[in-house]
């Protein structure tokens, strides 16, 4: 008995070891919206926020209204917030009538993981060769 349990392990033992994993994740987030014949594209440079979170602070970002926000935790008032850093940039297409045509934004933002709070900053603006001219 002893001898067939050992061979059982070092079977798997030895399938085990000749199994290769290869695991490849896009830790970009990118959302598009249209809003008065007006296209957007807000990217995430990491995954650190959830995507309700990263959706909202899009929205916010852009300028729209429908932003469904969480409301205020009262422990966020107690034991302070429990703030996630990432990088966005929102990207204005067909801006200028000539090229570059596209307005680039990169923020700096800052969100709690259990209210509605955030803070964007802006780091940088620049127009981009994105959208060819009509």
């Amino acid at each position: 008995m002893k001898k067939k349990m050992c061979l059982l392990i070092c079977f798997c033992i030895l399938m085990v070891s000749m199994c290769t994993t290869v695991s490849a994740s896009d830790t970009h987030s990118m959302y598009e919206f249209v809003i008065d014949d007006i296209s957007y594209t807000v990217e995430f440079e990491d995954s650190n926020m959830s995507q309700e979170t990263q959706m909202d602070i899009a929205e916010l970002l852009i300028g729209s209204e429908s932003c469904n926000a969480t409301p205020a935790n009262i422990w966020c008032d107690i034991f302070g917030h429990d703030l996630v850093t990432s990088t966005a940039s929102v990207i204005t297409h067909k801006v200028r009538a000539s090229e570059p045509r596209c307005k680039k934004q990169t923020y700096n933002v800052t969100a709690c993981e259990d209210c509605d709070y955030s803070e964007q900053t802006l780091l940088s603006t620049a127009y981009i060769y994105c959208c060819a001219a009509d």
